[in-house]
Parts: structure tokens; C-alpha cells; sequence
């Protein structure tokens, strides 16, 4: 009688997210659209096999394409570049590192528990199939992300994300609490949203809720670019229309 055995997993990476950014940052600087070789040169390496693999798990976790040998970066590498806060980049920097299914698997399994830090790479290979040979590799790997990510605790906690709507409720208390200290009612400037930085000829906006966490300093003209970009962002999230 034939052994039925499982298929292995094969959609794992052989890179951190960090190093996978590192590439993409490269090609950026290349205009965003090279080559392979140009891509290795760039980075001071040379085409082979860990560059390729390299290449592959960079794709895997969306931030560049492959197509025809050339290498370009994406939407999601550009959204975490251009980040307008430590917020904000994480939030694209997750949406990364989840689109390997092995890493969200994992996640889904350990969420809100302990990570069994000396027992993972068994686990990987059990119950994951990976290669008992690279499981060790892909365990390190996958803690250096969440620690990357904020998912990981000084205790080996995995983090459980918060729905949207708790995260924002979570906000609304903590802001209620502020709003209550003393030091918010010395500093509390009344009818004003633009505060003046005291000896200086310069404005600056402090923009905190769900997600976002920013102060922009009014230098330029251009700036105001950036500031009515975050408010444009705002505005999406209470889906006004034309006329209301």
C-alpha cells in the first residue's frame, strides 16, 4: 500500500521583511524599473542563487513585480515609503508581511498567546511542512517580522490586532483621559486649531485618531501639500459626499 504524504509548503520566504525592503529601495533608486543584474549591482551583490531567492521573496511579500526579467516596485512598497507617520507605515508594512500565507498562518495560530519560541521550528515542520533543513531559518525569520511589525512583545506575546472598531474606541478613552489632565488644560488654546510654536515664526498641526498619529510644521508653501493630503485621507474615512 502506497503512504499518502502531505504536499510541502512552498510559499514561505528565505529573507527578512527588512531585507526585502532594502531591495526595493534599490530598484527605487534605479527609477524604480531595472533589471536583475542592475538590481544585484546596485546592491553590491551578485546574481546568484540567494540574490534570486532574494528577488522571489521580495515579490512574495508585494513589493516589487517580475515580469519579463525586469524588476519593479509596487503600490504597497511605494505606500510604506511614503508613510506619513510610524502608524501608517506599520499598518502597510503588516499588509507586507501577511501576504505570505505561511507568516498569516502562523499568526492566526499563536494571536493573543505566547509564541513557542524553542518549539516553532518542530512545530513548522509537523504541522507546516516546511523543510526541516531551512525551519530553523524560517522561524527567525518570521519572529524578526513581528518584533518589525509590533506584533511581538518583550515576553514572546503575539499581539492580537484590534478590529477597527475597538481600536477606535480605544482612542476616543484615551483622548477623554487626556482631555481631563492638567497639563492639557494649561496648554488647551480655546476655538483654535492652529497653534503657534512660541519664538518662532513657524505653525504646526497635530493631528491624532484612528491610525494616524502626525504633527506637520508649516516651513513652505509646499507643505500645505502634505497637510491637505492627511486631511483628504481623513475625510475618506467619513465617506463625505458633494453637497452634504
Amino acid at each position: 500500500m502506497n503512504k499518502k504524504t502531505m504536499p510541502r509548503v512552498v510559499d514561505y520566504p528565505r529573507v527578512t521583511l527588512k531585507n526585502a525592503y532594502e531591495l526595493a529601495s534599490s530598484i527605487d533608486l534605479l527609477g524604480g524599473r531595472c533589471s536583475v543584474q542592475s538590481a544585484a549591482d546596485g546592491m553590491k551583490l551578485k546574481v546568484s542563487g540567494s540574490f534570486n531567492a532574494l528577488v522571489s521573496a521580495t515579490s512574495k511579500y508585494g513589493l516589487i513585480d517580475i515580469k519579463s526579467g525586469q524588476l519593479s516596485t509596487t503600490p504597497l512598497y511605494r505606500n510604506i515609503k511614503l508613510a506619513y507617520d510610524d502608524n501608517e507605515k506599520i499598518e502597510f508594512e503588516r499588509q507586507a508581511f501577511f501576504s505570505m500565507v505561511l507568516f498569516n498562518k502562523l499568526y492566526e495560530t499563536f494571536k493573543g498567546k505566547p509564541l513557542p519560541v524553542t518549539m516553532l521550528s518542530k512545530f513548522l515542520v509537523r504541522e507546516l511542512n516546511v523543510e526541516e533543513n531551512i525551519a530553523t531559518r524560517v522561524k527567525n525569520i518570521f519572529i524578526e517580522g513581528l518584533k518589525q511589525i509590533k506584533l511581538l512583545d518583550s515576553d514572546n506575546n503575539v499581539i492580537e490586532i484590534k478590529p477597527a472598531e475597538e481600536e477606535e474606541q480605544s482612542n476616543i478613552e484615551v483622548m477623554a483621559v487626556n482631555n481631563s489632565a492638567e497639563e492639557y488644560s494649561q496648554n488647551k488654546i480655546s476655538n483654535s486649531k492652529i497653534i503657534e510654536i512660541q519664538d518662532s515664526n513657524e505653525f504646526s498641526f497635530h493631528i491624532v485618531g484612528p491610525g494616524i498619529n502626525t504633527k506637520i510644521t508649516i516651513v513652505e508653501e509646499e507643505d500645505f501639500d502634505i497637510l491637505n493630503a492627511v486631511i483628504r485621507k481623513i475625510k475618506k474615512k467619513f465617506n463625505f459626499t458633494e453637497g452634504a
